[in-house]
C-alpha cells in the first residue's frame, strides 16, 4: 500500500500486486493496478497485455533460528529421549507382570 495525500489527510490506497504477460513482446512482470484495470508492459509500453492467474501466499510459519532453534532442538531431543524411556519402562513392566 502506497500512502495518498489529498486534503491534508493521509490515507491509504491499496494497489493490488499482478503478474501480466506482454502479448506484444513476451515479457512477464509483475506490476500494481487498480482492481479491474490492466498495466502497459514495463519493456515496451504496450497495452496489449494479459493478467496472469498466479497462486497467493497462503499462511506459513517462521521456523525459529540461531540461539532459538538451537534450544528447540534440545527441548525436541529431551521430550524424545523422555518419551522413549517411559515406553521401555512399560514395556518392562509389562513383560515382568
Amino acid at each position: 500500500m502506497r500512502p495518498v495525500r489529498d486534503g491534508g489527510s493521509a490515507t491509504l490506497l491499496a494497489m493490488p500486486l499482478y503478474d501480466f504477460h506482454c502479448r506484444a513482446c513476451g515479457t512477464v512482470f509483475e506490476a500494481r493496478a487498480a482492481i479491474g484495470e490492466l498495466a502497459p508492459c514495463e519493456s515496451c509500453g504496450s497495452a496489449d497485455v494479459e493478467r496472469l492467474l498466479s497462486g497467493f501466499a497462503g499462511p506459513f510459519t517462521i521456523a525459529p533460528r540461531g540461539a532459538a532453534a538451537k534450544r528447540s532442538d534440545d527441548s525436541r531431543r529431551t521430550r524424545e529421549q523422555q518419551r522413549q524411556e517411559r515406553s521401555q519402562q512399560r514395556r518392562g513392566a509389562l513383560e515382568s507382570g
